[in-house]
This record gives C-alpha cells, structure tokens and sequence, in this order.
C-alpha cells in the first residue's frame, strides 16, 4: 500500500513531463484525454489512501531511510485522512477542469495541459508530505504553474495585472514561509515534522520559536488569501480562464490554512502548550475579520468571478475559525468544509463561464433579464441550486460543516462567533442568489450605484455561432457532478463522527511522533455519533439525555415545584439545560431544587483497573479546569457496584513546563471516590502542572497547589512492586496515562476513615469556586467496572 503514495505524486509530473516532450507530435485531444486520465487515476490513488490511512497513517520512507533511535534521516510521505481528502478533491477537480476545457478552449497549446498536471502533482505532493521543506517546495512549485496558468490569455485586458499581483503578493508569502521554516530548523536542527515537533515539546517558548510560528502562519495567511493579504485574490480570480479558475477557488486558497493546522499540530502544539488561548483568540479573530469582510464585499461586486472572489475569502475566514478553535469537532467541520464548498464553488465558477460564452458578460447587471428565455431554465437552477449550498441552508453539504465549527465554537467559550459565521454565510448567499434573481428572473433594478461595475470583457475569439456549439452536455456535466458531490458530502452516513475522530487523531502530536519516529500505532479516539444542537432540543424529555446536574440522582422537588404541571416542570428542566453552571444552580435555588448528592463507595477492590463494562458520559462544565466530581462517583444503573477509575481533565496542557518540579520521588495515586462523592459540584485542578513526557508519551502532573485537590490523591493501597499502575485519563480527543508527581508541599493529605465520607470544609471551597464560574466548556468522563 505504501508505494501507492510516491505514485499518487508521481503519476502526474512524469505526466507532464511526457506531454512537454511530445504534446507537439500529436493532436490537441490526445493530450487532453491523457491528462483527463491522469487527473482521475490521481483521484483513485488518493480516494486509496484514503481509505487506508481511516485507522492509522501510511508512511512512506524513501529508499528505505527508516528513522533510526527515534531520529529522521530520509524523507518521508505521512498520509492521514485530511491530507488523502485533500489530494482527493484537487483530482475530482482537475478532473471536471480538463472535461470541461473540451469544448471551452477553441484552441490550447500543450503546455496548458503541462502546467496542469504540474500543478495537480505539487498540490497531492503539499497535502501527502511529511517534510517542512517539501512542503515550502511543492507550494512554490504549485504557485509558479498557478502564476502561469492565470496569465493564459495574456492578449486580454487586465489578465497581466491580475497575474503579477498573484505572483508577487505570494511570493512575499514564500519568502515569510522559508524564513520560519530556517527559524525551525536552526531550532531544532530537523525538517520532518514530527522530529521537529518532539524536539520543541516541553521546552520553553523563546523569542526564535514564537518568530518561526508567527512567520509561518503569516506566510500561509497571505497564501490563502486572508484579510488583511486578500486583496491579490480578487484580481487573480477574475482573469483566470474558467478551467484555472476551478481550482483557484476550489482549493488552492484552502491550502494555506491547511498548512498552518499541519505545521501548528505537528510542530508547534507541543511547546505552545500554554500559550493555546492566545493562539486561539488570534486566529479566531482573523477568521472571522475574513468571513465578514468577504462577506460584505461579495455583496458589492456586480462582476460574477469577483463575486465568486470574494465568497472564497469569506468560506476561507470561516475554515480559519474552525481551525482556530483548536478543537477536534472544528477541525473536522473545516475538513468537511473544505470538500463541500470546493465543489460548489468549482460547479459555480463552471456555471460563471458558461454564462459568459452563452449570454456574453460576466456583469450582472449587463445580463439583466437575458436569462428569462426556457432554454437557459438549467443554467438558472445550476445558478440558484449553488446559491444556497453556499449560504450552507440544510440539508445541504456544507450545513453539517457549519453545525461542527459552530459546536467547537460554543464548547471553546466562542458563543459569539456562531452568529458571525452564519451572518457571513447569508451574505454570501444572498450576493450569488441575488445575481440568479437579476439574470435569470429579471429582478432588480438594471442599475445599481452600490454595486462596482466592472469593465465588460467578453472572450475573445467566441464568435456567436460558436456559442451553441460549445454550451452542449461536455459543458454542463462537470459543474453538475461537482455540485452533487458538494450537495453529498453529508448525507454519508457517519461522516460527521467519522471526521471528528480522524481530526482527533490529527491533533495528537505525541501519537503522530510515536507513529513516525518509532512506528508505534497510537489507540483510535473514541468514535462519538453526531447530533445536530436543532434536532437534540426538538428531542422529547424521555429521549434526551438528563441534565448535567440531574444525571447524578433525582432532585428534590420543593413545594413550588410540586404545585407545577408536568409540562412545566419540563420546560423549566429544558431551560435549565442551556444554562451556565452558576445560573444553573441560581435558579434552582429558586425553585426549592437542589443536587443530590453521589453515592460513596466503600469497597477499596473496585478501584482496580477493568476492560470490561466502559461507560463514557458527557458533562457541561463552567470551566476547563474543573471536574464534575459529584458524576464522577455515580453509579450507572446498567453496571454493578461500577465506579470511576478515569478522570477526564477537558483540556490539557495549558501550562508550560517551567513549574516542573525535579528530585521527587514518583509515586502511582488514584483517585478515592469516597472523597470526591464528598463534593456537591466541582473540584479545581486548573493548578496542576502538566508536562508532556517525550519518551513514555505521559502526561505528568508537576505540582499540585490547591489542598483541595489534593485531598483527593491516595496511594493506592496494595500496589505490587514494580508494577506500573497510573490514573487513565481520556480527552475529549486523546487518551493517555497520567502519573501523578508530587512534591513535599503538595503530598496527598490523609485522614481518619470516619472523615472520609464527608468533607465539609472542601465542599465549602468547592461552593466558593463556583462565584468565579463564567463560561462553560463541554468534556466527558468514563467509569469503568472493575
């Protein structure tokens, strides 16, 4: 399987190559059907490895050069998911490009298809590598043959200007690029990746690793055409012949941010660990800037390709935010994205073109009304159908997308970004559903002072008679099979879930290190279904999960409460669910409700270890550094005296590893569940300090600082010697052990038996943490039988 992954980059330039050699032997159909066969062998290839890479990546090392003592030596190709998609959809456009350049072109030179094919080679070549500096290579060698293949027609008006301002602005991009890339290897003294990142793991953030991250991620930002660098994209767009266009749009402005998701997680992610919130905040904050900017200017554009721009620069801000978030569910709903909108942006700019050859302009406003005629009813709906994938209205393709981010949105405390997106997504919805209304229906005044009107540009050498000849089926399929596959992409049953893991697994560094370096297999993240927020609040009570505070028992009813019919009391139950924890509890003082509290256990056996009898649930936490403790030692009603060996902690790493604490004796603790039953609420572990170990891939809890906690933390009583027995811990996407490292001010307290069921004291200074409670976050936890 693995020597499918150099073919998948291969095949295209050896490709390319040929045709450079001897496209001038023969006719012009014969390399236009060779180059269709290599963009959809290329498209099989990486749907392969797609495929094959769902429960573990494939790598690949050339010539044999295996890392050896956990060191790169050779180059190598690490296929995920993402990048397999990637390189997936760039075939499947490549593919409709050069179908539908059958009956646009009148005549193309074989260097067309040349610089096609190396552009389809450099693209799967970007998504497949493993190496920091192929990935510089192989998105210049890209760049270069987008540069040309926009300047095709240099015999039109603007077509130079649109091309220089595309090679120029990148090129700043590039050199931003090299420069971090020269940072990171001076750093680390690696290329790959991975050996890149576990050497930057757990160390301290300097000024040079800081400039490396800041001058990759600019660089990638020009690159994708993110606002304040987007102003070349617009220019570029609406000169490139419609072929080029497809892929302009489709997915070569999505490469940067894929690019700064790559380099962030397999380089960066580990020594960044305590500035997360600030990474987050700023690409988050770009992200939307973006979305609402091209959202805004695509409503101002009267010229259909600059329109078309400008909703590229808005979707590019809302796969930023999806990215930004850092998050697993927003990472796969950008990746979901990604695919869904590039196909219809691809089915639109096809449809733009056989606008342009059968009604004569791009302008919307010069097309008023020339589409009312029956026979342009197709083109209409092809126009209208595109229109509202785009605002991403269900049940379309990217609906699910938009519902994944918005979730990371809200579970990473970015509430406020979910309208923002979905205001940007209207907007551009509207603008492309707004030209359908004026070309095809006639609506709207035929002139519009708020709208820039363009200078018309019709194409040249288009005699009308050659119009009717070149608007036949040829034209018209591959926008109609990209726009299904948009429409499709989340109607696969489990796609959703299936994104979310693989994202998951995208973000695990330490895994993605192991994998490559020592060709350990890292364990799948758990494979959670997706249900959509809408459908879950339209749920009978009976069929939704109970409440966070519910789950744990009844709530005693007060007087109040019990004079309240039955359909009120669930209404009430409703509102409380999508409340903050603080509100939560306010209001339930209010109505005479108050928690139950845990069930102790008092058998030491059950805090072995099991296999057997997993049981994941999901709690709404006000905060990422505190723990539903009063769920964690209840006892499900499937199980049999079952109880918690597993501790979720919602984030990790968010502290740096300068508060490590050396020359302590390592002990193994447990958590006792007598103690955490103790608690009405939550217990503060924000304080912890966590290191990432490079070797055992453990995550280390340096120094405990808040008593509360630590009350919680017992030897485990009967532990052979030399057996390693940790606390599992499980993330919302990554799993790990965790061993607990105390220094002599943090030592776990201990105390009589007859105060162990009842802690009053910590429960007060769990009620006095919940004053501070502000947002909430979502994470999970697992009991285990023992």
């Amino acid at each position: 399987m693995t020597t499918l992954v150099p073919l998948t980059v291969a095949v295209p330039l050896v490709a390319a190559a040929a045709i450079a050699a001897f496209g001038r032997l023969s006719p012009a159909w014969i390399d236009n059907l060779a180059a269709t066969a290599v963009a959809a062998t290329v498209t099989v290839l990486a749907t392969i490895l797609l495929v094959a890479s769902a429960r573990h990546d494939t790598i690949h090392w050339f010539s044999g050069w295996t890392p050896r003592h956990s060191v790169a030596i050779g180059i190598a190709f690490t296929v995920d998911p993402i990048g397999a998609g990637l390189a997936a959809l760039a075939g499947a456009l490549m593919t409709a490009a050069f179908i539908f350049s059958w009956g646009y072109f009148e005549e193309v030179a074989h260097l067309y298809y040349t610089m096609m094919l190396i552009f389809l080679g450099a693209l799967a070549g970007f998504a497949l590598t493993g190496d920091l500096f192929n990935l510089f290579v192989f998105f210049e060698l890209m760049s270069v043959s987008a540069y040309a293949l926009t300047g095709y027609r240099i015999s039109q008006p603007g077509v130079l200007q649109g091309a220089i301002n595309f090679a120029v602005t990148n090129t700043i991009g590039a050199y931003m690029v090299a420069l971090g890339i020269a940072l990171v290897y001076g750093r680390t003294g690696a290329l790959n990746m991975a050996q890149a990142g576990e050497a930057l793991a757990g160390k301290r953030v300097d000024g040079l690793v800081i400039a490396a991250l800041v001058l990759l991620t600019v660089g990638f930002l020009i690159k994708a055409g993110a606002v304040p660098f987007h102003f070349w994209l617009s220019d570029a767009y609406a000169v490139a012949p419609a072929p080029v266009g497809v892929l302009l749009t489709g997915i070569m402005s999505d490469l940067g941010l894929h690019a700064i998701a790559r380099v962030y997680w397999d380089v960066f992610s580990g020594a960044t660990v305590g500035h997360a919130g600030a990474v987050r905040g700023l690409l988050v904050g770009v992200g939307l800037l973006t979305a609402l900017v091209g959202g805004v200017m695509s409503l101002l554009q009267s010229d259909l390709k600059r329109l078309l721009a400008f909703v590229t620069i808005s979707h590019g801000g809302i796969f930023l935010v999806g990215i930004g978030l850092l998050e697993a569910r927003g990472l796969a709903g950008a990746s979901l994205y990604v695919v869904a909108d590039g196909a219809l942006k691809g089915a639109f700019f096809l449809a733009v073109a056989v606008a342009v050859i059968r009604l004569g302009s791009s302008d919307e406003l010069r097309l008023h009304g020339r589409g009312k005629h029956r026979r342009y009813l197709g083109l209409g709906l092809l126009f209208a159908v595109c229109g509202l994938g785009l605002a991403a209205l269900p049940p379309f393709g990217p609906f699910l997308s938009k519902s994944l981010i918005e979730e990371a949105a809200r579970s990473a405390g970015y509430g406020f970004a979910v309208p923002l997106v979905t205001l940007a997504t209207v907007l551009t919805g509207a603008a492309v559903l707004r030209a359908t209304g004026r070309i095809f229906l006639g609506l709207g005044p035929r002139r519009e002072p708020l709208l820039s009107a363009q200078p018309d540009e019709p194409e040249k050498g288009e005699p009308e008679a050659e119009k009717s000849r070149r608007t036949r089926i040829v034209l018209l399929l591959p926008a109609v099979a990209l726009l299904v596959i948009g429409l499709g992409v989340s109607l696969a049953p489990g796609i959703a879930a299936l994104a979310v893991q693989e994202a998951a697994r995208f973000q695990d560094r330490a895994g993605y290190a192991n994998e490559v370096l020592r060709g350990q297999l890292p364990p799948l993240p758990p494979l959670v279904p997706h249900v959509y927020a809408a459908a879950a609040r339209r749920a009978p009570a009976s069929a939704r999960p109970a409440p966070p505070l519910l789950a744990a028992g009844p709530l005693r009813a007060g007087p109040k409460a019990r004079r309240r019919p039955n359909g009120v009391a669930h209404r009430r139950d409703r509102r409380l669910c999508g409340l903050d924890l603080r509100r939560r509890c306010r209001l339930q003082r209010r109505l005479g409700r108050a928690p139950a509290l845990a069930r102790p256990v008092d058998d030491p056996k059950l805090l072995d270890e099991g296999e057997e009898g997993l049981c994941v649930r999901r709690f709404h936490g006000a905060r990422a550094n505190l723990v539903p403790v009063h769920l964690l030692a209840h006892r499900p009603g499937h199980l049999d005296d079952a109880l918690v060996i597993e501790l979720v902690l919602p984030q990790r790493g968010q502290l740096g590893h300068e508060y490590v604490l050396e020359g302590h004796h390592l002990h193994r603790y447990r958590v006792h569940v007598q103690l955490l039953g103790a608690l009405e609420d939550r217990a503060l572990d924000r304080l912890a300090r966590r290191l990432e170990d490079q070797v055992d891939q453990k995550v280390s809890i340096e120094r405990l600082v808040e008593p509360a906690l630590r009350r919680f933390l017992r030897p485990e009583a009967g532990s052979r010697q030399h057996t390693q027995r940790a606390l599992r811990v499980r993330l919302p996407q990554h799993q790990v052990d965790v061993v607990h490292r105390l220094g002599a001010a943090a030592r776990p307290h201990r105390e009589p038996a007859a105060e162990k069921k009842r802690h009053l004291g910590v429960t007060q200074q769990a009620r006095d943490l919940l004053q501070r409670l502000e947002q909430p976050v979502e994470g999970r936890f697992v009991l285990r039988h023992g």
